[in-house]
């Protein structure tokens, strides 16, 4: 292009006219389900015992708390109180936590509607301040079952 032919709008030469290519069709999000896989089974617990917790944290979100997460001290105090608890045949207190005495074939859902249902358990298991906790279920040869879950307050 020539100084005489230069456009006057400042363009400085670029082709001003409208593109005659098909516009580019606008990306859509494509719908996607999403499916959150299963959460693991935190370390050192069971499938029952990790189900527990799961069940503990939705009673503690629809009462606008935070979630407890398992914690080894916790669950170690749960193993020994539980073990204890079945070793001498009794259901007795080791330090913070809530016991449950039943049958082989209890349900996590039974233990936390057994625990919720009792005010002095659920008080127990519902401290604002908490955050860590360790469920523990032992099973004798007898069938015995007892359930604990220790909590830090």
């Amino acid at each position: 292009m020539t100084p005489s032919s230069a456009p006057s709008d400042g363009s400085k030469g670029k082709d001003l006219r409208p593109s005659t290519a098909a516009p580019s069709p606008a990306l859509s999000p494509t719908p996607s389900r999403t499916t959150r896989p299963p959460a693991p089974i935190p370390a050192g617990l069971t499938a029952d015992e990790s189900k527990l917790l799961d069940l503990l944290n939705e009673r503690r979100k629809a009462m606008g708390l935070a979630e407890v997460h398992p914690r080894s001290n916790e669950i170690q105090q749960a193993d020994a109180c539980t073990q204890k608890n079945l070793a001498n045949h009794t259901l007795t207190h080791c330090g913070y936590e809530v016991l449950y005495k039943g049958g082989k074939g209890t349900t996590p859902e039974q233990l936390i509607d057994a625990w919720f249902n009792s005010p002095k358990h659920k008080e127990a298991l519902t401290h604002a301040t908490s955050r860590n906790a360790g469920p523990s279920i032992a099973t004798d040869s007898a069938g015995t079952l007892i359930a604990a879950i220790n909590i830090d307050y």
